[in-house]
């Protein structure tokens, strides 16, 4: 992905050498999206094509790793976090009914009580998870600086929607190339 990134930032710099836009340390990642429409004298190859053209003529392993790690996210963009979140509050209150049910029955059996200990333990272990998740994708947001225009959900969609289509985009400009 750096390699990726630093490539488009080389690129960009170098059209805009001489620019007050030339010499950019970064950019913002709607810009991925714009690389395909912006084309060369031949009105048919795009700034895209000459960056994956690049890649490949320099690192062609580079390219084909990019797209197979891009793979997951088009699938991860189509979870819902208030799907997510609902399955939890699910979850925890039926382990919680688990709970109670098994403080009530004078002869529950000791299988179902270790069942019991062992599954709040580990959904101990994924609620926490969840949260550094969350924060991790918070930060994830802040450092790409896409702004969270919903607070109470995370905005998946905008992280992921842009990987998701600047993959697809990467991936027809190599296959057009090769």
């Amino acid at each position: 992905l750096r390699d990726v990134l630093r490539v488009v930032l080389r690129a960009g710099n170098r059209m805009n050498a001489g620019c007050s836009s030339g010499g950019a340390s970064g950019f913002h990642l709607a810009t991925l999206h714009t690389l395909k429409s912006i084309k060369g004298k031949d009105k048919k190859t795009s700034l895209l094509h000459f960056i994956v053209k690049h890649i490949c003529d320099n690192k062609p392993e580079l390219a084909t790793e990019f797209i197979n790690d891009l793979g997951p996210v088009s699938e991860a963009s189509r979870v819902e976090p208030g799907t997510l979140r609902q399955d939890i509050s699910f979850v925890s209150s039926n382990l919680s009914f688990l709970g109670e049910c098994l403080k009530m029955l004078t002869s529950s059996p000791e299988k179902a009580k270790i069942f019991h200990r062992s599954a709040k333990g580990r959904w101990k272990n994924i609620l926490q998870t969840w949260d550094e998740l969350l924060l991790k994708f918070d930060s994830t947001l802040e450092y790409f600086g896409i702004e969270d225009q919903n607070e109470s959900e995370p905005n998946w969609g905008a992280l992921f929607g842009i990987w998701t289509e600047f993959g697809k985009d990467f991936a027809e400009a190599k296959t057009a190339l090769e």
